[in-house]
């Protein structure tokens, strides 16, 4: 009896090969940035309660959550106007921070949804460029840490050199 010798054919997903742009981020770094703009509204809540003095600056936890939100506030809105044609800022705003279908902030813009998407994906990159979360591009924020010998000898007792068992 033969043997099939025939190969089986892929079928034409799994030939398909997504093509992976320059503002592709893994999932989980996708996710913590996106989930700063969203919070952008709560941001902006903190600030102005810390500025109509509903909460107490004195307190130095207060103190830092009114500073870090503002932070926080200024990337975001940089990070738009950096990585977004003003053209398209507003739908891609409203499309995050508003929760507005894709469909309908592309009618708004006269655009195409395809459109506002990759705009949408190139300010999410910035948002975690900006905010040194881009593991992709690690290269960019690790530092090269020096220790002296005398850092290494209290770690580990001994003097570099000293191969005496």
């Amino acid at each position: 009896m033969k043997e099939n010798t025939k190969k089986v054919s892929k079928t034409n997903k799994e030939n398909y090969r997504q093509i992976q742009s320059k503002w592709t981020l893994p999932q989980e770094i996708y996710k913590i940035a996106i989930g700063y703009v969203k919070a952008y509204k709560l941001f902006d809540k903190i600030i102005i309660e810390a500025k109509e003095g509903k909460v107490s600056l004195n307190t130095e936890l207060a103190a830092v959550n009114a500073a870090t939100a503002s932070m926080y506030k200024d990337i975001i809105e940089d990070t738009l106007d950096e990585y977004v044609i003003k053209e398209y800022q507003s739908a891609v705003w409203e499309n995050i921070v508003e929760n507005v279908p894709l469909d309908y902030v592309s009618l708004k813009a006269n655009a195409s949804k395809r459109t506002i998407q990759r705009w949408k994906q190139k300010f999410i990159w910035g948002i975690a460029e900006n905010l040194g979360i881009n593991f992709g591009n690690l290269g960019r924020f690790v530092e090269t840490i020096k220790v002296s010998e005398e850092e290494i000898e209290k770690m580990f007792g001994e003097k570099k050199g000293d191969n005496s068992e």
